[in-house]
C-alpha cells in the first residue's frame, strides 16, 4: 500500500467554488485502489517543503482572498511552478491564472468573457466542466507537470479519467490498475452527468 501526501495551498481561503473537493476525489479513488493519503494544508514555502508532498493543489479565490494569500506568500506562483518541475500538481481558475502568468507562457486569449459548459481536448482525452473566465481560450493545459484548468469547482469529480491519470502518475501504475467496482459505479453516474452537461452543437 502506498501512502501519498496531497498539499493544499491556503485550503480555507482558496476554495471559492468547492475546489478543494478535487482532493477528496483523488483520496477516494486512491482508497478504493487500496492506498492511503493525507492532506497537508500549507501557507508558506517552508510548510510545503516540510510536508514532503507528492502532489500540490491550488484553488480559486476572491480578489480579497488572493490579496491576503499573496501578501503572506509573495512567491506562491513561482514556488508552485518549481514544485511542478518534478511532481504532479493542479491549479484551478484564478490559481491557474497566477501560475500561467508566472510561467511566462502565452497561450491564446479570449476576446470576450466566457461562461458556459465546455468540452475540450486534454492529454489525448476529453475534459468537461463549467468554464467562466475572461482570460484564457484553453479550458485546460499543462505547464511542466502541472495541470492548469479554468473549469470551475471539483472538475475531477466530472472527469475521473483525468483523476486516474494523476493517480497513475503518482503511483507509477497503469490507470487500469485503479479500476474496481466502486470506480465503475461512479463512472456510470458521471457518464449521465456528461449526457446532461455536454455542450449542444
Amino acid at each position: 500500500m502506498t501512502a501519498l501526501v496531497f498539499a493544499s495551498i491556503f485550503a480555507d481561503s482558496l476554495n471559492l467554488n468547492g475546489d478543494q473537493a478535487n482532493l477528496f476525489v483523488l483520496q477516494q479513488r486512491l482508497k478504493w485502489a487500496g492506498h492511503s493519503s493525507t492532506i497537508a494544508p500549507v501557507s508558506s514555502l517552508a510548510e510545503l517543503e516540510q510536508s514532503k508532498a507528492d502532489f500540490l493543489f491550488l484553488g480559486h479565490g476572491s480578489i480579497a482572498a488572493w490579496k491576503a494569500c499573496e501578501a503572506q506568500w509573495p512567491s506562491l506562483a513561482k514556488d508552485f511552478l518549481t514544485f511542478s518541475n518534478s511532481r504532479s500538481a493542479l491549479a484551478v481558475s484564478s490559481g491557474a491564472d497566477r501560475v500561467l502568468a508566472a510561467s511566462g507562457a502565452q497561450p491564446a486569449v479570449l476576446d470576450a468573457s466566457v461562461s458556459e459548459f465546455c468540452l475540450d481536448d486534454f492529454d489525448s482525452q476529453k475534459i468537461l466542466g463549467y468554464k467562466n473566465t475572461s482570460s484564457i481560450a484553453n479550458s485546460t493545459l499543462r505547464v511542466e507537470r502541472a495541470i492548469l484548468t479554468w473549469l470551475h469547482g471539483p472538475v475531477l469529480a466530472k472527469n475521473p479519467a483525468v483523476a486516474d491519470a494523476i493517480l497513475s502518475d503518482l503511483l507509477s501504475i497503469s490507470p487500469k490498475g485503479l479500476a474496481n467496482e466502486n470506480t465503475r459505479k461512479i463512472d456510470e453516474i458521471v457518464a449521465g452527468v456528461w449526457h446532461l452537461e455536454m455542450p449542444k452543437k
